[in-house]
């Protein structure tokens, strides 16, 4: 079980070390909640011929997944008592599947 932090024990620039690796499978698992069809039909999201009809070189992750997965991240860090208020992302490039994250 992680510890909880506190606000007095985060300083800026603090850097976490999980990693993670979105991949078709997970996107579509994420896609396909609540959805069972949502991954089956061929879109940029999925398709990498799909992608890159839009200059992509591969599909990429859905950036509400991308944050899905940084909420998650930062929730593990805070430890089981740690409350989240508030997250503020900037999406400065897309993330394609298979990106080491």
């Amino acid at each position: 079980m992680a510890e909880t932090r506190y606000f007095e024990d985060v300083e800026p620039g603090d850097e976490f070390s999980e990693r993670w690796t979105p991949t078709r499978e997970s996107v579509v698992g994420y896609l396909t909640v609540g959805n069972a069809e949502a991954g089956n039909t061929a879109s940029r999201f999925t398709s990498d011929a799909e992608a890159q009809k839009i200059g992509m070189q591969r599909a990429i992750v859905p950036g509400a997944f991308s944050l899905c997965m940084a909420t998650r991240v930062v929730t593990d860090w805070m430890g089981p008592t740690g409350r989240l208020h508030s997250i503020d992302v900037d999406f400065r490039r897309p993330v394609l599947h298979d990106d080491a994250l």
